[in-house]
């Protein structure tokens, strides 16, 4: 009969004591009740000596914790790439790389460090951003039977629990219909769809994107919808009863943690680019310029004041209507139109007895500072609006890519730029942003520098250009909604020592 298991062995794999694993050797495959072995834990905690020992010893690499994760996978979730690779199969790259005759030859001069790709990130839906305001390609993609949908609650969205591991319930419209009218059918191109509700009645719902796989357009693939299922307001009654329909099914809300930590990588990505959506929306319902109800536009990804409605000059109605016109309406871009602010716990300053807006529910008894845990409540705290500039550098590594747009002054070129969207990595965004304005893929990229600017932050990176899509290297751009003439130019190339990565 053997011994009990030591109580303290998966301590002793997390602290990398591999004198103590020696003395247990029967027990290092042992799963806690989390189903975490020995392996789990250095692997967790990047014990790179203690995982070798157990590797040697034949601890099983295919041991699967309560989350679906192997050792493998636990390390790389942890960054702990290098121990990862020791484990061998099944983890899915990091490195986001493709190497080529071309990338080669200049490798021994200068090469591009590899990146790594966090948890949360590395999306694989294109946005498809010019499309926000199509409506007949919006109507097609809503009803589209392989359309899939994620419901969210009060931030929670709807798991599939009779799969294991759990998984995001992926809903079609068929499920949804009832709930979601399709607001962009028989519309005009350029018509503003009508509202779907106003404040705490809204129905949000989010265009996130097509799982285009391989570059074949935006009809090629299923296209990603989220929608707040939130029981509030008019929408209380209709929202509760779908939330019992799913039920029947076997689907659930859970929060996000820790559920999620179990979905495969692609699948967390497209959720927190979707909770990211709904929670800008959610928290943006007013206009903080003017306080007037916001309505959505450009398929979830903008919100816009309703304008002042005119009244008869002297009537008593307009005597009555003495609030000036919002100045979002004056022209420009503002920061509060478009979703660049980003998630979290906020602290509250309320004053007692005042209504600071519609969804505070603070109590009122005293002024005081409050640490709210609701993710879907507003804070009055300023926000950046993240910019990335791109320096696209040639595999030759000998030019850089420029462009320009047609207004600009004679001679006028730019490195390529734009905003980074909710549930995006920055180097998802230099890679995106290249794409859409130049049709160029871009490969590895590296961090330059940031710096400070009148309306947000920008932050400067170094892109490789992997290959041209449709030959796009010099010249005019036919049909481009962004750019007129991209170049390649080398008198700016900066010396080696801007091209280092960060530690």
């Amino acid at each position: 009969m053997s011994n009990p298991p030591p109580a303290n062995i998966h301590e002793a794999a997390a602290a990398g004591n591999i004198a103590f694993l020696s003395s247990n050797r029967h027990f290092l495959n042992l799963q806690n009740d989390r189903g975490w072995t020995p392996l789990h834990f250095a692997a967790r905690y990047g014990q790179t000596e203690a995982v070798a020992f157990l590797v040697a010893e034949k601890a099983d690499t295919r041991l699967v914790n309560s989350e679906g994760k192997t050792a493998a996978q636990v390390a790389q979730f942890w960054g702990f790439e290098e121990i990862a690779k020791v484990l061998g199969e099944g983890v899915e790259a990091s490195v986001v790389v493709e190497e080529t005759e071309e990338v080669n030859k200049v490798g021994k001069r200068r090469r591009f460090t590899e990146n790594y790709k966090n948890f949360f990130a590395g999306g694989k839906l294109n946005r498809f951003g010019f499309l926000r305001t199509e409506n007949a390609y919006l109507s097609r993609a809503l009803t589209s039977p392989t359309s899939r949908f994620l419901l969210l609650s009060n931030g929670r969205p709807l798991f599939d629990i009779a799969q294991s591991p759990t998984t995001i319930a992926w809903l079609s419209y068929a499920d949804v219909a009832d709930v979601v009218p399709n607001p962009y059918e028989n519309l005009a191109q350029g018509a503003a769809p009508e509202p779907l509700g106003h404040g705490e009645s809204e129905l949000i719902v989010v265009f996130l994107g097509v799982m285009e796989e391989r570059n074949e357009g935006a009809e090629s693939g299923p296209a990603y919808w989220v929608v707040d299922a939130s029981p509030r307001g008019s929408l209380k009654e209709k929202m509760t009863a779908l939330e019992k329909k799913l039920s029947d099914r076997g689907f659930q809300f859970f929060e996000v943690r820790p559920k999620a930590f179990g979905l495969e990588t692609s699948e967390a990505a497209i959720l927190a680019q979707a909770r990211a959506m709904i929670d800008w929306n959610y928290r943006n319902q007013y206009c903080p310029a003017c306080g007037r109800c916001t309505v959505s536009t450009d398929a979830g990804h903008k919100r816009t004041c309703l304008p002042q409605i005119s009244a008869p000059a002297g009537s008593a109605e307009a005597e009555r209507n003495v609030k000036p016109p919002c100045i979002s309406h004056k022209g420009g871009m503002h920061n509060f139109s478009y979703p660049r602010t980003g998630m979290g716990n906020f602290t509250i300053i309320c004053q007692p007895g005042r209504r600071i807006h519609p969804s505070c529910q603070i109590s009122k008894e005293s002024p005081r500072i409050f640490r709210h845990l609701h993710p879907l409540i507003p804070a009055p705290f300023t926000t950046i609006d993240p910019v990335v500039i791109v320096c696209v550098v040639h595999p030759s590594e000998d030019k850089i890519l420029l462009g320009r747009q047609k207004t600009w002054p004679k001679g006028v070129y730019s490195a390529l730029a734009g905003f980074i969207e909710p549930g995006e990595s920055i180097e998802e965004a230099v890679r995106r942003e290249v794409k859409e304005e130049a049709g160029i893929v871009v490969s590895n990229v590296m961090y330059h520098s940031s710096q400070p600017w009148v309306s947000r932050v920008d932050v400067a990176w170094w892109g490789r250009r992997n290959r041209p899509i449709g030959g796009m290297i010099e010249g005019g751009l036919d049909g481009s909604p962004y750019l007129s003439v991209l170049i390649w130019r080398t008198e700016f190339i900066p010396p080696n020592p801007y091209l280092q990565s960060l530690p």
